[in-house]
């Protein structure tokens, strides 16, 4: 009897294109002037800490999106609640709006691929 041997192999997946679009997304976000003005600014860079701090202790795993039990139960949470106020509040006293336009300008149509031209 012959023996056959097995092998398996990773399938090949389009990662360098992938990487090369999330640097082109991190360059632009890092290069807005929003996200200038927010890393210019003391208070919100403290308020996105303190934010973070918060949603590590709640159990939520900033490496995805979080699931809507976890967003119930952020909601319900009144450190987060108090801490998502504080982010806004010192958004704005950095001169940058939460709104859609703002969100826009900074992230482009597709985040991964900007503005459609």
């Amino acid at each position: 009897m012959d023996a056959r041997t097995f092998s398996s192999s990773l399938r090949a997946r389009a990662t360098e294109d992938m990487d090369a679009d999330y640097r082109i997304f991190v360059d632009r976000l890092k290069n807005s002037p929003q996200m200038q003005k927010i890393a210019n600014s003391p208070g919100a860079m403290a308020a996105l800490m303190e934010m973070a701090k918060i949603l590590q202790s709640a159990g939520i795993n900033m490496n995805r999106k979080p699931s809507m039990f976890e967003m119930m139960k952020l909601a319900s949470n009144t450190e987060f609640r108090a801490a998502a106020n504080k982010v806004v509040e010192e958004f704005k006293k950095a001169g940058v709006e939460l709104n859609s336009d703002s969100m826009m300008q900074m992230f482009g149509n597709n985040p991964l691929t900007g503005p459609k031209k």
